[in-house]
């Protein structure tokens, strides 16, 4: 199962997710968990000067936090390449990701969680 995350965000406004549970319990009511495996996070069409940056954030607990990456947006799309974080073996409860579009005045932001039974 595929959860969206950001979907065509405004690359002009910075943006920040609320925090993101690793583990979803009773999907759809049928009594399945789920983990996150993988996150994917894509851009386009991006104009202005290229030094917008995204940071994915850890948790446990959604009060303290950890800065897990930072991730440099340097070129116009990342379509053909997109950031692609495998989340096996995880050791934490939350994640967020927060954009920061610096000098950037437009494009589209995305971000999948793909999220596997247990």
């Amino acid at each position: 199962m595929t959860q969206e995350i950001i979907r065509n965000h405004n690359m002009g406004l910075d943006y920040e997710t609320e925090w993101i549970p690793v583990q979803l319990y009773e999907i759809n009511n049928f009594g399945k968990n789920a983990m996150a495996e993988s996150l994917q996070i894509s851009w386009q069409n991006v104009l202005g000067t290229l030094n917008g940056e995204i940071e994915l954030y850890i948790s446990n607990d959604q009060y303290g936090q950890s800065l897990g990456n930072t991730y440099a947006i340097n070129t116009n799309s990342n379509i053909n390449d997109c950031e692609f974080i495998v989340l096996s073996h995880i050791h934490f409860n939350y994640i967020k990701i927060k954009y920061s579009k610096n000098n950037i005045t437009s494009g589209l932001l995305n971000a999948n969680l793909l999220f596997s039974d247990l």
